[in-house]
């Protein structure tokens, strides 16, 4: 559960970054955080 929890937070805070990434610089995510969300989001669904 404890794991679920961070990763979930994890989440939160790469949607937070990349929000804030987006509004203020044109900083792009890496690739490797792209495939891992897109890996967690296509594991759950």
């Amino acid at each position: 559960m404890k794991f679920f929890s961070a990763l979930l937070l994890l989440c939160a805070l790469v949607g937070f970054i990349a929000t804030a990434a987006s509004q203020s610089a044109p900083v792009t995510p890496s690739p490797v955080e792209t495939t891992t969300l897109e890996r967690f989001i296509s594991r759950k669904g």
